[in-house]
């Protein structure tokens, strides 16, 4: 995926920065990347549709936050100065 592009991202092996930041947030970086970003979005919002749709006794109380909440969340941290193409 070297130097192809795709929709707004002009290199698909660097992440794609749509807002710099004038500041450094450790684990995360100086950047806002969009492909990251709707990804834990997406991630979210699907993980709260099939949840509505389980049973709740089948599943641990806590495991249900882990799913919902913190997976989307530290994946975006995570993702977030790696490749866009990853993400995607």
């Amino acid at each position: 995926m070297r130097q192809k592009s795709f929709l707004w991202a002009d290199d698909l092996s660097t992440y794609d920065s749509i807002l710099e930041l004038p500041f450094n947030i450790p684990f995360y970086g100086d950047h806002v990347s969009l492909f990251v970003l709707l990804m834990a979005v997406s991630m979210f919002f699907y993980s709260r549709a099939t949840l509505s749709q389980t049973p709740s006794s089948t599943e641990m109380p806590g495991m249900k936050f882990m799913q919902l909440y913190f997976m989307p969340l530290f994946l975006l941290i995570m993702f977030n100065s790696y490749s866009s193409g990853l993400s995607y």
